[in-house]
This record gives structure tokens, C-alpha cells and sequence, in this order.
């Protein structure tokens, strides 16, 4: 089968001759909404671990500086719907201290401190490729002392070393876990735990399953053209975020949005301890 990477319906493309083959996922995915208001407790079912062979950090990194500016998954066509919804559930008009992990050239973080964000708020932000920490440091430089973007190296859990415990209101990943190993996405949700006050928000958004004929078949897709090439996709790859939520978080939003062919998955969880 000759397929493109989904064309217009996304920011990356490739052309690759691939043989459709059983797409096995790591998880169940989400679907529905949790309004605010009506918490759940993430589950306590045991976690199938994801067997995908993911990117290395270097790897990942030298993708990510080779394609520098190019990257825009918060404002493309399939990331654009779930950042906006993300924007509206997580509700950050009175967040004082906001940490974001993968901040990619800076795009979402411009626009929740132009449009969201009180303007004493403060804005950390971390990414591991060079070229996208110095994209984001010029585009924030705009905000001053308010926004801060540092380079992090080695494990996620060393990202916000700079940070104190309890320190943050609210904790952004958007595209970024479909990146990562089964380690590091709890290494980074241990960190979040970590910065976050008591009820604190956690905010993500990420690459997900279809639940259209369509959509199945794009995401499926997309997970065969992980599989052979993963830097074609920038190591992306579809999962369900919320099997990986321990018990501590109350789950006040978990939505499947749609994005031309692709689903992005929405989570929004309150430190609850």
C-alpha cells in the first residue's frame, strides 16, 4: 500500500510503501468527557506495558533539531482542536506558577502568556533539543522575566531540578509523552507530582487511537509508520494516556478531540493528595 502520511491532515509527511499488518495497542482508549466538577480517580487496573521501540533521547533529539521551526503539532490541524479544548478545560486564568515539559519552539506557551495567563505569572519551561530551547527563548523573550525555557538533559525526572516541591499550579505536556518510553512518561508524571500544590492541574494532550472507520485507519496508519521509520513521525505514536495515571490523580477531564483524519487525546487531572 502507497500511502502519505496523512497529507494535509498533519505537519508531518513521508511517502513509504507499507504492508498493513494487525496494529496491536498498549491500551483501551479514552473516550467521553469528565466534566469538572464530577472528578474520577485515575484506576487502579495494572497497566499493559507498551512494547513499541520508541526513540532514543538522542535520537529524539537530533529529529527535533533538524526540524526545528517546522513543528507546530499546538497549532496543525490535528493538534489545534485538542490545544484549544485544553486551553478551556484547564482554566489557568489565576495559575501564579505554570511548568511546561517539551516546549517545543515556544508556540503554546506564547499564547497562553498573551491571551490566559495573569500577567504576574510565571512560566517554566523545559525542552531536551537545543534548537527548539533557543526558538522558544527568542520567541518568549517578548515576556521577560515571566518566562524562563532551560535545556534538560538525561532523565525526566531531572527536568525540574530547579524547582521546588509544591511550587507549581499547573503542569503542560502536549505531545510529548507519545514520544516517550513507559519510564519516562512516569518519570515525568512523578515530576509533575512533585512541582504540583495540592490540587494542582496536570494538563495533557496527546496523539491517540481513532474511533472512526477513518480515523482507526489513520491512526493505524500512522502506528505501522512508527513502526518501520519512527523519525518520520517525529517518534510519535498513538496511546491512551490514562491507564498510565496513578491513584493520586482525580481525573476532571479525559476527551478524544478530533483533528482532520487523527484523534488527539485531552486529559486534565488535580493532584489529589
Amino acid at each position: 500500500m502507497r500511502s502519505s502520511i496523512l497529507g494535509k491532515y498533519g505537519e508531518r509527511r513521508c511517502v513509504l510503501h507499507v504492508k498493513l499488518m494487525p496494529v496491536v495497542r498498549a491500551s483501551t482508549p479514552a473516550s467521553g468527557v469528565h466534566a469538572a466538577g464530577s472528578a474520577h480517580v485515575a484506576s487502579t487496573n495494572q497497566r499493559q506495558p507498551d512494547k513499541r521501540c520508541v526513540l532514543s533521547r538522542d535520537r529524539a533529539t537530533e529529529v527535533y533539531n533538524r526540524a526545528g521551526a517546522s513543528i507546530k503539532d499546538s497549532s496543525s490541524v490535528y493538534g489545534g482542536p485538542a490545544t484549544d479544548a485544553l486551553i478551556q478545560a484547564a482554566a489557568l486564568e489565576s495559575a501564579v506558577v505554570v511548568f511546561e515539559f517539551g516546549s517545543g519552539s515556544g508556540g503554546l506557551a506564547e499564547r497562553l502568556l498573551s491571551t490566559v495567563l495573569h500577567p504576574q505569572c510565571m512560566y517554566h519551561a523545559v525542552d531536551q533539543s537545543p534548537v527548539q530551547v533557543k526558538l522558544a527563548q527568542q520567541r518568549l523573550s517578548q515576556f521577560g522575566k515571566r518566562a524562563e525555557v532551560q535545556q534538560c538533559c538525561g532523565s525526566p525526572k531531572e527536568a525540574a531540578d530547579h524547582l521546588p516541591d509544591g511550587s507549581v499550579d499547573a503542569v503542560i505536556s502536549t505531545y510529548v509523552l507519545d514520544i516517550l518510553s513507559d519510564h519516562d512518561i512516569e518519570d515525568v508524571l512523578c515530576t509533575a507530582d512533585r512541582l504540583l500544590c495540592p490540587g494542582g492541574k496536570l494538563c495533557l494532550v496527546g496523539l491517540t487511537y481513532g474511533d472512526t472507520p477513518l480515523s482507526k485507519l489513520a491512526s493505524g496508519i500512522w502506528d505501522i509508520i512508527f513502526a518501520v521509520r519512527p523519525e518520520v513521525v517525529g517518534g510519535c505514536r498513538p496511546q491512551d494516556i490514562l491507564p498510565y495515571l496513578t491513584p493520586n490523580w482525580s481525573v476532571t477531564t479525559a476527551q478524544t478531540i478530533p483533528g482532520g483524519l487523527l484523534r488527539s487525546q485531552l486529559v486534565v487531572a488535580q493532584k489529589s493528595h
